[in-house]
């Protein structure tokens, strides 16, 4: 069991950070931070794999995005 995490930025996305978070109920303040993604490669793609904690519900938000660039994520489990 686990989830895939892809994100895909229309340009440079500068300095940015997705949080991906995890929770049992999708009440908003039950949220909790599970992995992040800070980084991506050339094609401005970037992954992160949740393994070891097993939440019933779970999104990617963006908490920081210098770049005003459109992005795609995928939730893959």
């Amino acid at each position: 069991f686990g989830a895939a995490i892809q994100v895909l930025f229309g340009g440079a996305p500068g300095v940015f950070e997705i949080d991906v978070e995890g929770s049992e109920d999708d009440q908003e303040a039950t949220y909790v931070s599970v992995v992040t993604i800070v980084a991506v490669n050339a094609s401005n793609a970037g992954r992160a794999s949740v393994g070891f904690t097993y939440p019933k519900f779970i999104r990617a938000k963006i908490i920081t995005l210098t770049n005003d660039v459109p992005s795609t994520i995928w939730v893959t489990r």
